[in-house]
């Protein structure tokens, strides 16, 4: 949900078969103001591999050069130039490709494609030249004529006749004889404002005539008109009265409305600055500044960006510094192409101290929204995650800006906040503006059914082991020194680091860090906490809001999703604090809270009906399709939540208690009921699970199988290590050589254990590979004959374990320094198979024998 900001490259047109003068230009000012123009200016060889820093340097540049030029071009052109890895050949191919005669040339251009054609061009100068002269071009083959002669016009005129009677024979009318580029750049002016055009001559038979009249230096705009038919155009520039320049296109006698006056930057002017900024030279800067005071306000990029954009993005803290104390208040307001101030951007950064910078000159910028979401800095930080800086830019917006009359900002700020946690601030601004629990966010969603999708703000949404769930009892959060109401105060040292720390807290933090990961425990307690409160909160009003107010609001779809997420704590609280709600239908399924915690499979919140006096009634409900609750039990499908069961059998197993508990507590009609497909319940559980049903045989099979491998092995070598004693036998009574050795009485006991268990496991697991695998034997039967089967294994191994020490004790007696390696290998492989096949072990049982999915000792909850 990051705001959307363009990038430079997207300012600029697109490169087509018929656009390649303006975009080579555009092009050009974007690799200048990147200094990256010299990758494709030059023909410079890459630096050797030898030499890592220029050739990992000249590698960046010539890449962002190829990536720009790539991103700018159309699919077809890019096409055929995607292969190459050379910028400057890549420039090259475009020129050769699309170029057309005498390009380069900023302002008016006349391109002449008819080498045979005679072309006259005049020009008058302006009034204030004394000595005006009128110039006549002919054009043959490659060379053009220039005459100047008198003229009595006001400004300066440009005619070009081209028309081969005009000027009979081709005659030269002066000595003077230039190619085309060279006369073309002779008449081309620095662009002063003034309109630059470029007009193609593409018929040799056209007659045409262009005029252009220099604009006096007292008139504010220009007016221009352009007629062009079939195979006349006329061109005219002259003074015009209004503040703005007009243009007007006629083309075969239809209006088309020309682009405006553009904003004319002066990209090359300012690429120093632009240097300057993005390499962090301050005193180049400095120096810059002094000449060109007026710098600090313009806009030095093709995004419109000012030079403190640029030195925001670019993380250059002196820089900013100093161009905010050189800045004026209102000039700190200038906005990017995105709509973006400096404040704005720093906000996306999350540097604490240019925000700081900016707002003790302009307080004012923290109302300022941009344009792409419309979002105020404060909640473009909170939307970056950005905490402390979020706190401080809270402290200094204005109430009213946050308000909902004034937009989603209020709204958005509270969505974000919860997204990431940060609900100090949600619950203060929820306090003073309720109504902005039921407020669109920029995301078209109320912060009411962010709430509902955050289940990991509520303990429901935390799983924690059994130590930390004991240590999460046991954690007190005192109140926060500082009430929630005032976290509005001014926080402007949030940022400065205390050096005089006692001894005392800061061995406190070193154990709570230690100590079973107290801190993060802590954190999540003052969480869960805080969304109570904020929750709480936000139910109040829910009994004033009519209808309307709450289907617009997200009331229904908050209660809806927290369904789905499984946000027991909001589910609960809701509809406490409004009864009501309890027989909301989901539309247009038309599925009730029950019936949607069933087929989500949430038992927590299913188990809210046994806190209900009319059970049998809550549960008597049916779907668009004649669906009944217990259908709905039945039901599976690929985003049913049961990946967190370990074992397709473990997961058949689960969907059976489902269904046999919802079996349990509907009416019995509804067991026989049938839906639109004309299946009961049951038969839609077995037409659903079908797939399921396979793959928890195959599961149980294979695993049934690997544990009759290992059974097996440890029985025939508990039975081998009985018949080839330690020590060997005494030759005359045939008794083992130790048989007074405690030791060898304990792998004498212990040996036979394990032979007798592992035995027993074998023969489990072979009872298993033999049974029907009918639906029902997932329910009990299948689970109860691996838990012994698992047990037996387990025991063996133990037992196989305890014989070998006494074995190795045994032989080496009183060499503890070989004893002691050989056991730690040898037990590697073992503890590793244990490991892994243990948790299987606890998760059968606690799901077969345990106390079963739903809290039947639910009490009266409403």
């Amino acid at each position: 949900m990051a705001p959307r900001i363009r990038s430079s490259i997207t300012a600029l047109e697109a490169l087509r078969k018929d656009n390649y003068a303006n975009w080579s230009v555009s092009m050009k000012h974007y690799l200048l103001a990147h200094s990256l123009w010299d990758i494709v200016e030059t023909a410079m060889e890459p630096p050797k591999a030898e030499d890592v820093g220029k050739y990992e340097a000249w590698t960046e540049k010539n890449a962002s050069a190829l990536n720009a030029i790539g991103f700018s071009c159309e699919l077809d052109i890019f096409s055929q130039i995607r292969k190459i890895n050379s910028a400057k050949v890549v420039w090259d191919t475009l020129a050769k490709m699309y170029a057309q005669p005498s390009q380069g040339v900023l302002n008016s251009v006349v391109e002449l494609r008819n080498s045979s054609s005679n072309i006259l061009v005049t020009k008058e100068d302006k009034p204030s030249e004394a000595a005006a002269a009128n110039q006549t071009v002919d054009r043959n083959s490659s060379n053009m004529s220039v005459t100047k002669e008198p003229s009595e016009a006001a400004g300066a005129n440009h005619t070009v006749d081209r028309n081969a009677s005009n000027n009979p024979g081709g005659c030269l009318r002066s000595s003077l004889s230039l190619p085309v580029n060279t006369l073309a750049k002779m008449y081309a002016q620095p662009s002063q404002g003034g309109l630059n055009f470029v007009v193609e001559l593409r018929n040799s038979s056209s007659d045409i005539s262009v005029t252009k009249e220099d604009k006096p230096s007292e008139a504010a705009a220009a007016y221009q008109t352009v007629d062009r038919n079939s195979s006349n155009m006329s061109v005219t520039k002259e003074p015009s009265e209004t503040a703005a320049a007009h243009h007007t296109v006629d083309r075969n006698s239809s209006n088309n409305p020309g682009r405006g006056d553009e904003k004319n930057h002066d990209y090359v002017r300012y690429a120093a600055l632009l240097n300057h900024v993005r390499s962090g030279d301050l005193n180049a800067l400095k120096d810059f500044l002094r000449l060109h005071p007026q710098a600090t306000s313009a806009k030095i990029t093709f995004i419109d960006q000012t030079a403190l954009h640029i030195a925001v993005l670019a993380g250059h803290e002196r820089i900013v510094q100093e161009l905010v104390e050189r800045m004026s208040d209102d000039n700190l307001a200038i906005q990017d192409i995105d709509g973006y101030t400096a404040l704005a951007r720093a906000t996306t950064t999350g540097n604490y101290r240019m925000v700081e910078c900016m707002i003790k000159k302009n307080q004012k910028l923290v109302s300022i929204a941009e344009s792409s979401w419309g979002s105020i800095p404060v909640v473009i930080s909170m939307n970056f995650d950005y905490k402390e800086l979020a706190h401080y830019l809270y402290s200094l917006t204005p109430q009213q800006d946050l308000e909902p009359e004034k937009g989603h900002h209020g709204a958005s700020l509270v969505s974000f906040a919860i997204y990431t946690l940060t609900l100090d601030i949600a619950v203060d601004l929820i306090r003073r503006c309720p109504r902005l629990a039921f407020t669109l966010d920029r995301e078209q969603f109320s912060p009411l059914y962010v709430l509902a999708s955050t289940s990991e703000a509520f303990p429901s949404g935390k799983h924690l082991v059994f130590w930390k769930r004991w240590v999460y009892s046991c954690i007190h959060i005192r109140p926060a020194s500082r009430a929630t109401h005032e976290i509005r105060v001014n926080i402007q040292n949030i940022q400065e680091e205390t050096i005089t720390t006692s001894t005392r807290t800061l061995l406190h933090h070193l154990a709570a860090n230690l100590l079973f990961g107290f801190k993060k425990l802590s954190e999540m307690k003052l969480i869960h906490i805080q969304s109570h409160d904020l929750l709480s909160r936000m139910c109040e009003p829910i009994s004033t809001l009519n209808e309307e107010a709450r289907s617009n609001g997200g009331v229904y779809a908050a209660i809806f999703r927290a369904i789905k997420e499984g946000n027991f704590e909001f589910v609960y609280e809701i509809v406490r604090a409004n009864p009501d709600l309890l027989y909301v239908i989901e539309y247009p399924a038309k599925r009730t809270i029950f019936m949607l915690a069933l087929l989500h499979r949430q038992a927590k919140i299913f188990s809210l009906i046994y806190g209900l006096p009319q059970r049998k009634t809550a549960l008597s409900g049916f779907d668009t399709i004649y669906n009944n609750t217990l259908h709905m039990a039945g039901i599976f499908t690929a985003s049913t939540p049961i990946h967190h069961i370990p074992g397709a059998a473990l997961q058949m197993q689960r969907e059976l208690q489902w269904f046999k508990e919802v079996e349990s507590l509907v009416p019995p009609m509804l067991k026989k009921g049938l839906n639109n497909d004309g299946l009961t319940p049951r038969q839609l559980f077995t037409r659903d699970h079908e797939d399921l049903m396979k793959k928890g045989e195959e599961w149980i099979k294979s695993t049934a199988t690997s544990c009759t491998v290992v059974g097996a092995l440890i029985a025939t070598i508990m039975f081998a290590a009985a018949f080839t004693v330690p020590g060997g036998n005494n030759q005359n009574t045939g008794l083992p050589m130790f048989i007074d050795k405690k030791l060898f009485i304990i792998f004498a006991i212990f040996d036979s254990l394990s032979l007798f268990s592992s035995s027993a496991s074998v023969l489990m697991f072979l009872g298993i590979l033999t049974s029907r695998y009918a639906e029902e034997d997932f329910l009990k039967p299948l689970p109860k004959k691996m838990i012994i089967g698992l047990f037996s294994l387990f025991f063996s191994i133990a037992t196989m374990m305890v014989a070998f020490s006494a074995t190795l004790l045994l032989m080496l007696h009183g060499k503890s320094f070989i004893f002691i390696p050989l056991f730690c290998l040898v037990s590697v492989p073992v503890n590793l198979f244990v490991l892994m096949q243990f948790p299987l072990l606890v998760d059968m049982t606690m799901s077969t024998y345990g106390p079963g999915i739903f809290n039947k000792k639910m009490k009266g909850w409403i």
